[in-house]
């Protein structure tokens, strides 16, 4: 009897291996808002203009966590709404699919996610600069502040938009797709405060990744 061609054995693990990998991409991490920084009752209201359009915002930085993972968020989506507290999907976004800018801003969050305090006075002040200077990173000349900022917001905001970012790193900060049930909401930019975990859903993939090219090594039975 003819011996089989041994072909259809050794591609089977690579595309089982391969149907992973484009699974993987739909999946969903679970984020949520938990509070905002500072508090809302000493958060600053901006008003502002983006393409001719009057609206306004908090300006904060959001107490937020990644598949349980604690960290600081900043919006990076002014046409969207979130709630805090909320629960949200999210996927990370590929920032090299995007303009510069999301690039910087995603820099600027890492730089100064921890460090709001080194800005002012107060967090109301450095939340409100950090906030202010990514939209500003975003938008550019399309993003216009419309309401007077206090000196010390003023301070902040003009001391991130001021450092050089050219040789900075976005470090383990994400920039995060975010829906509720299928809709749209506020996209962020998502800084742990930790060191870097495995993106949801990879050490699994992985795991199924080793076992089905192991399962393709195995020699033939003589």
């Amino acid at each position: 009897m003819q011996r089989r061609s041994g072909i259809g054995r050794w591609m089977l693990p690579w595309l089982v291996l391969a149907a992973f990998i484009t699974a993987s991409s739909a999946f969903a991490a679970t984020y949520e808002t938990v509070g905002t920084i500072p508090g809302l009752g000493s958060a600053h209201v901006v008003s502002y203009s983006l393409e001719g359009q009057a609206g306004s915002a908090y300006a904060v930085g959001f107490d937020s966590k990644l598949d349980g993972v604690s960290g600081v968020s900043f919006c990076g989506d002014l046409l969207h709404t979130i709630n805090v507290p909320g629960a949200y999907d999210a996927n990370p976004i590929d920032l090299s699919s995007l303009s510069a800018g999301y690039g910087t801003a995603a820099k600027i969050a890492q730089r100064w996610s921890f460090d709001l305090g080194s800005l002012g006075s107060n967090l109301a002040d450095g939340a409100a600069g950090v906030q202010l200077a990514i939209w500003e990173t975003i938008y550019g000349a399309s993003f216009t502040i419309t309401s007077s900022l206090g000196s010390g917001t003023l301070a902040a905001y003009q001391t991130v938009l001021g450092t050089d970012y050219s040789n900075a790193g976005v470090g383990d900060t994400v920039f995060l797709d975010v829906t509720k049930s299928g809709q749209a909401k506020q996209d962020h930019f998502f800084t742990p405060d930790g060191p870097a975990t495995p993106e949801p859903g990879a050490a699994l993939l992985f795991a199924a990744g080793l076992v089905v090219v192991a399962r393709g090594f195995r020699r033939e039975p003589a």
